[in-house]
């Protein structure tokens, strides 16, 4: 079931979105990321796009698409708990960003190996590698 429509039968409306979705090719969610700076989260019934560009060495912008098709009828309450859900998980990403800034940018800083659990860490840092040494 997509988030829109879970969200909608949790908030109480049971119609949830109507936009030709059936529940059969509902695959649950896909997730695809491009290095370095660009991740999508795509269910049956949306998708939502993050962009980062950085704007200077201590800062990014950050752009949040939302992908629904244009004839889906949503649930308010569906759409605005759901929104409301990813605005607070994505607020509590970047203050956990702007505290791992204010930590490597500290005098007293000094890398250490990564934890098994950081694997997209080092995925990132094998490509960023990659490109730079490869003069990109």
């Amino acid at each position: 079931m997509g988030e829109f429509a879970r969200a909608a039968r949790e908030a109480g409306d049971d119609t949830g979105i109507n936009n030709g979705v059936n529940a059969a090719f509902d695959a649950g969610v896909a997730r695809v990321t491009v290095w370095p700076n660009f991740w999508c989260h795509a269910s049956a019934d949306h998708a939502a796009a993050t962009i980062l560009v950085p704007t200077s060495a201590t800062t990014t912008r950050v752009a949040v698409s939302w992908l629904v098709d244009g004839d889906a009828e949503l649930a308010a309450a569906a759409t605005e708990r759901l929104t409301a859900f990813w605005a607070r998980t994505s607020e509590q990403d970047w203050a956990l960003c702007e505290r791992q800034q204010r930590g490597v940018s500290s005098l007293g800083y000094r890398p250490g190996p990564l934890s098994p659990r950081e694997s997209g860490v080092e995925g990132f840092l094998s490509w960023y590698t990659g490109v730079v040494l490869a003069g990109g």
